[in-house]
């Protein structure tokens, strides 16, 4: 029977693993996560590997020749319990992918249309760091209109949606 298994890999070589182990024909998930990074330029969408050393791999206990997985380049072994690996629920696999964006591949952690109007929010990067601003609208998928207060008189500003946080 076909079940999921967590596969421990190598330090940032979870790509690496995934390639070579697709080469070989193995079916693999990766799951990742859009999320913001501070850089220099302030707040920076990235995206990375939601558990960081970790890749799942369906295999069928029975007819699957498993013994090529370990010597796989950036693989360091399967993730066990008392010595044997233990699978991992379907609905786990399943709920993480129903999450993905089916454009992307992966889970958008910053995707900020949960702010309602009204809202008070601080730019964080830009010419207007450090302001207060008032949510007014989405301008598009990167971009929001807010209300910021300059020299008394307040003034509708786009600014994009990273440079806008709680």
């Amino acid at each position: 029977m076909r079940q999921w298994y967590a596969l421990y890999c190598r330090p940032k070589q979870e790509a690496r693993a995934f390639d070579n182990l697709q080469r070989q024909g193995f079916s693999l998930y990766h799951p990742k996560l859009r999320t913001l990074k501070q850089r220099r330029a302030g707040l920076t969408p990235v995206i990375e590997s939601l558990f960081p050393r970790y890749l799942f791999i369906h295999l069928d206990d029975q007819a699957d020749n498993w013994a090529p997985i370990r010597s796989t380049r950036g693989v360091v072994d399967l993730v066990k319990v008392c010595g044997y690996p233990r699978p991992v629920p379907n609905q786990v696999i399943e709920q993480l992918a129903g999450l993905q964006t089916p454009e992307g591949g992966y889970i958008d952690h910053c995707a900020q249309s949960d702010f309602r109007a009204g809202e008070s929010l601080r730019v964080t990067s830009g010419p207007f760091a450090g302001n207060c601003v008032e949510f007014l609208e989405r301008s598009g998928e990167e971009r929001v209109v807010v209300l910021l207060s300059i020299m008394h008189t307040i003034q509708k500003v786009e600014v994009p949606a990273v440079a806008v946080s709680r």
